[in-house]
């Protein structure tokens, strides 16, 4: 190899050298850069998310199981029901008349129901004839058999659920904090189940207030009985059936304290 050749090819591999330098150079700066540019988007998103996170920890902390219980005010759920159960029966067997809106299960304190696809289809049955509801209607004022009554009982659900309106106004706000683009997959699907749990409780109660309906021929035979009726026999019954809500609720605060590492972060301290 010559003398000429020799330096041609040291300057190329030299050039070569350069622009391979020079790529790794723009490549490290690029990346550093984006970095640089990034962080504050990163560190707002932070705040968001922890601010999301936070609301949701005031929801759960330091909440046993009563208090997770009556933030949906279960305890109201199932009372008001109770008293619309023993209504429908005195109703049935006594002919009673109430007035609704003067009642604990009033369209005020209790504004949306809980109705199950059987009572729909066995109470609100569609008339496809127009002209059935123009047939003279029987007016007399004869009162069923009372052996009539007792078996049109035997076939009663409690099919329509009064919802309380902080029941609706608590689920609601859970349901408001799955719309944060910003809540950890994780802890979202954890609020999700906790939410099913929370309905799962509340179509409990028609379940059991059907089992008890079963029951009150025999404990509140006459009017003077009634009189004297107490709920607390329904509420344990519908507490021996409720699923805790608290086990859940510690999964989800489990879920954010590792999102954040929070252990870790008190350790490196």
């Amino acid at each position: 190899m010559n003398i000429e050749t020799f330096f041609t090819v040291v300057n190329l591999a030299l050039e070569g050298l350069f622009f391979v330098t020079v790529g790794v150079i723009t490549v490290l700066t690029y990346l550093q850069a984006k970095d640089t540019i990034l962080q504050p988007m990163r560190t707002e998103l932070f705040k968001i998310q922890m601010n999301e996170l936070t609301n949701v920890l005031k929801i759960f902390v330091g909440q046993g199981e009563l208090d997770l219980r009556e933030k949906f005010d279960f305890s109201k759920l199932i009372g008001v029901n109770a008293i619309a159960l023993i209504d429908d029966y005195a109703l049935m067997f006594f002919d009673a008349k109430f007035d609704v809106e003067k009642r604990p299960y009033n369209s005020k304190e209790c504004p949306s129901f809980l109705v199950t696809k059987d009572y729909m289809e066995k109470n609100f049955e569609l008339v496809d004839d127009p002209t059935e509801s123009e047939e003279p209607k029987d007016k007399t004022d004869e009162k069923p058999d009372p052996r009539v009554r007792a078996a049109l009982w035997q076939d009663y659900t409690y099919g329509m659920t009064r919802i309380p309106k902080q029941h609706s106004e608590m689920i609601d706000e859970l349901r408001k904090t799955l719309e944060s683009p910003v809540l950890p997959s994780k802890c979202a699907r954890l609020i999700e189940e906790y939410i099913e749990l929370v309905e799962k409780n509340t179509a409990e109660v028609g379940k059991v207030l059907t089992e008890c309906a079963k029951e009150l021929p025999q404990k509140y035979p006459t009017t003077e009985k009634l009189q004297k009726a107490s709920i607390s026999w329904i509420t344990n019954k519908y507490n021996d059936k409720f699923e805790h809500l608290k086990p859940k609720a510690e999964q989800i605060i489990d879920s954010i304290r590792t999102h954040w590492s929070i252990d870790d972060i008190i350790l490196k301290k």
